[in-house]
């Protein structure tokens, strides 16, 4: 009883043994799995730079649309009309550089207001980037292309100056329709100025018969 116990337990030993061994008890393998193991390596993530250039901005010129080129006017000196010429020019295309060097081509400077000293360039640019209107570069451009008056300065000295209405007293009503039609001033402003007795308070310029070009300005 005892021999057959110890035999018996001797089998499940052998059982044992050969189950470890791969052995599936019905004379097949058993398969042996093993698990990888992978390790993997943090992500990387590049994040893109992106480089902003800075922007400058420009206001658009006020006079863009009309033409730099103005029709000849008769009884101009020479040096006048092409002082005239020029300005028209640059006013079209709000070309302040060839504004600075106009001012002080034939005279030193141009009077721009009715303040102090100041640069004329630097408080032309600031009008026109305001937005007030008119702006100072379509009004000299449209002015230019309007009749135009003379002026004694001295016996021997004289200006020519645009608009006419500026020295007419009063304007006529023709003088105040051809403003009127550039689109710079109402007409019923004009007429209510010349009532008022101010006649022409717009903008206004002169040109020297040496061709000095020595003011553009607006207001009393």
């Amino acid at each position: 009883m005892q021999a057959r116990t110890w035999r018996s337990t001797l089998g499940a030993f052998a059982m044992l043994g050969a189950i470890s061994c791969g052995d599936a008890g019905d004379g097949s393998t058993a398969a042996t799995t093993t698990a990888a193991t992978t390790t993997s390596a943090p992500a990387t993530t590049t994040v893109p730079t992106t480089t902003v250039s800075p922007t400058t901005t420009t206001a658009p010129c006020s006079a863009t649309g009309l033409s730099p080129i103005v029709d000849a006017q008769s009884g101009l000196p020479v040096v006048v009309a092409t002082m005239r010429a020029d300005l028209a020019r640059a006013a079209a295309t709000c070309d302040w550089t060839a504004l600075a060097a106009l001012a002080d081509r034939n005279g030193a400077g141009v009077r721009f207001s009715f303040g102090g000293p100041g640069d004329p360039i630097a408080y032309w640019r600031r009008i026109e980037m305001s937005g007030e209107r008119p702006a100072p570069m379509r009004a000299l451009r449209a002015l230019l292309g309007l009749p135009f008056a003379t002026q004694d300065l001295s016996p021997t000295s004289v200006q020519y100056l645009w608009p006419a209405a500026h020295v007419a007293n009063p304007p006529s009503a023709a003088q105040l329709q051809g403003i009127a039609d550039t689109g710079l001033y109402p007409l019923a402003t004009l007429q209510e100025w010349v009532r008022t007795g101010n006649n022409y308070l717009g903008y206004r310029l002169a040109v020297t018969a040496s061709g000095d070009w020595t003011f553009f300005l607006a207001g009393d």
